[in-house]
């Protein structure tokens, strides 16, 4: 863990941090003060490197005091009270969300006309969270209600993200279909 004010490292590095727990502390001395003029104030970040198989659910850190000595009197001033941090939690991976498009882009439930050429039959959003950046590398399609004979209704299905078509299938013989290309489909950054 390391303790900075702006690109300025406060202290020494806490290479192994004793216990968690709300009793347990972690001292940093430093060993040249940080000064704070009268009448402002100076932001202070803890930075730490995050284990792997590391867990921790929602949760902040705090400061639980601070000693500091007055530049003209030498009076010592301290600070005593939990001032906590931001919620943070570790996660192990993103999250991938798929959600029907919003209009424009999504389809009328409307029926189409027998014979129509590049009709949009569906859209989806595809949404990663706060994380990580996603890459979908596959999706696969199902036919959602019992009309077996849809598949066999259609020909050339080509998949786009936005108007790009990363997919086409000559025809949909089966009620499910997966799409594998060898690279990724497209990529979500984090939201």
């Amino acid at each position: 863990m390391k303790l900075y004010s702006g690109s300025t490292q406060l202290g020494s590095t806490i290479t192994s941090p004793t216990a968690t727990g709300d009793a347990v502390t972690q001292t940093f001395n430093l060993s040249t003060a940080l000064r704070i003029n009268a009448g402002q104030s100076i932001q202070v970040d803890l930075v730490a490197d995050v284990l792997t198989g590391a867990t921790w659910t929602t949760d902040e850190v705090a400061v639980d005091s601070a000693s500091a000595t007055g530049v003209s009197t030498n009076a010592t001033v301290s600070y005593a009270g939990d001032s906590a941090g931001q919620d943070i939690a570790v996660a192990t991976a993103g999250t991938l969300t798929v959600a029907t498009a919003a209009t424009p882009t999504n389809p009328n439930t409307s029926y189409m006309v027998a014979g129509d050429l590049e009709q949009t039959v569906a859209a989806w959003k595809f949404t990663a969270d706060n994380i990580e950046d996603l890459k979908v590398t596959r999706i696969k399609l199902k036919q959602a209600q019992t009309d077996v004979n849809a598949p066999s209704n259609v020909k050339n299905l080509k998949l786009f993200v936005g108007s790009i078509q990363i997919q086409q299938f000559l025809l949909m013989s089966m009620q499910s279909l997966k799409i594998q290309p060898v690279c990724s489909l497209f990529q979500r950054t984090a939201q």
